[in-house]
């Protein structure tokens, strides 16, 4: 595995309005291939979005990494800062994603706080985003019946973004620099561009992508670390002494249909240029169900 602060440690870009909502956001070329480091920089961007106004509450639509949403914003005013408290849950979740995905299946709750001095800077960003999968017991049940106990595979169903998405983070970041803008900002950014060279900078979307190919691989990965720390053969041996407990091949059976779907997606020319080995964004290199065939 590359280390973090190699795969993090691209430069972005954004413009921040005076009332603290992000007008722009500039990722290298390079870095949008990779689509996990583009939401977590975007998710930091998103920590520093607020609405900075001398209301005390007031609601407020906006974009960040989750989606559009309706945001509540509580100002608590001191002697040289103020505390902006800003939250929204799933009822306020207008569009979730880069997609019309459905977030029915999906509960959101997330709560910050940001610090700006008395030259209206923000200086810190603190709070959590939880993101929780809402259990479907009618689709589990179904799914229950129609596979037999004996059977490893699970019917070829596409894969909702909601049953792979599952996230709880904490995070208190400060702002120990300050850049003041000038009229000198556009040379500063051709100076910029040509330094970065072929790498150039574009503007995108605040808006994550969380596309359902991504998801799928991001949850076959995270799957494949499941059996391996349980252990494959004794997850089979497990099953073989109690062949009626579906539960027990419940990782290894979902592994495998991600594994058929990923392998024989077929890749159009201009998904094969794009894909960077380094990203890790390739079909599964582990043949899961032949590790199953020599372990039977």
């Amino acid at each position: 595995k590359r280390p973090l602060d190699e795969v993090y440690k691209k430069p972005f870009r954004f413009i921040q309005r005076k009332d603290g909502s992000i007008a722009e956001v500039q990722f290298q070329k390079s870095d949008l291939e990779n689509t996990e480091v583009v939401n977590f920089k975007k998710g930091v961007l998103s920590a520093f979005q607020t609405h900075n106004d001398d209301r005390d509450e007031e609601d407020v639509d906006e974009t960040d990494v989750l989606g559009e949403h309706t945001t509540h914003y509580r100002v608590t005013h001191f002697n040289h800062t103020k505390k902006i408290k800003k939250s929204y849950k799933t009822n306020d979740v207008k569009r979730f994603g880069n997609n019309d995905i459905n977030k029915d299946g999906v509960d959101v709750d997330v709560e910050e706080e940001l610090t700006v001095d008395d030259t209206n800077r923000i200086t810190e960003s603190k709070g959590v985003m939880k993101i929780r999968i809402k259990r479907n017991p009618e689709k589990e049940k179904r799914n229950a019946e129609e596979n037999s106990p004996h059977t490893i595979y699970v019917r070829a169903k596409d894969v909702d973004l909601a049953d792979n998405f599952d996230s709880d983070n904490t995070f208190d970041m400060k702002l120990n620099q300050e850049t003041r803008r000038s009229l000198n900002r556009k040379r500063r950014v051709v100076e910029l561009d040509t330094k970065q060279g072929q790498d150039s900078f574009v503007t995108t979307s605040l808006l994550g992508d969380f596309s359902q190919e991504n998801a799928k691989r991001h949850r076959f990965k995270k799957l494949l670390e499941i059996i391996e720390e349980q252990g494959l053969l004794k997850i089979l041996k497990r099953f073989y002494q109690t062949p009626t407990d579906t539960e027990i091949l419940r990782h290894l059976r979902e592994a495998l249909h991600l594994e058929n779907m990923l392998s024989a997606r077929p890749t159009s020319s201009k998904e094969h240029h794009n894909i960077n080995p380094k990203n890790e964004e390739s079909v599964p290199r582990v043949s899961l169900i032949n590790s199953v065939v020599k372990e039977t």
